[in-house]
């Protein structure tokens, strides 16, 4: 297991390191996309593409501003807040894919 994003000292996002060609292939089909691509129509919990540091990540709503929204990237775990003009639609096929990470919590005893 690999460590992507912790949330606070007891909570991190990880992956197996057999899902690392899954993870390549993931971005390789999202960074296929660009700014042409429809823009989404932001509703909660929805899947579509978000960019980070350059690069474009599945992500899903989970909070919304007039003018922005707070994103979670599904396949690292970190949030991220992203104008709503830069969500971007992403084919089915995407969308329907499991995260690649799971969030683990670390009991202190």
């Amino acid at each position: 297991m690999i460590s992507s994003a912790t949330k606070d000292e007891n909570v991190y996002w990880v992956y197996k390191k057999t899902s690392l060609p899954d993870l390549v292939d993931m971005l390789k089909a999202l960074n296929e996309i660009n700014s042409s691509i429809k823009s989404v129509k932001p509703l909660l919990d929805f899947v579509c593409a978000a960019p980070f540091k350059g690069e474009w990540y599945r992500a899903k709503i989970i909070k919304i501003f007039e003018d922005a929204a707070v994103v979670r990237f599904l396949d690292y775990g970190n949030e991220c807040r992203v104008k709503l003009d830069e969500l971007r639609l992403i084919p089915k096929e995407l969308v329907s894919k499991p995260p690649l990470v799971s969030c683990q919590k670390i009991l202190l005893i």
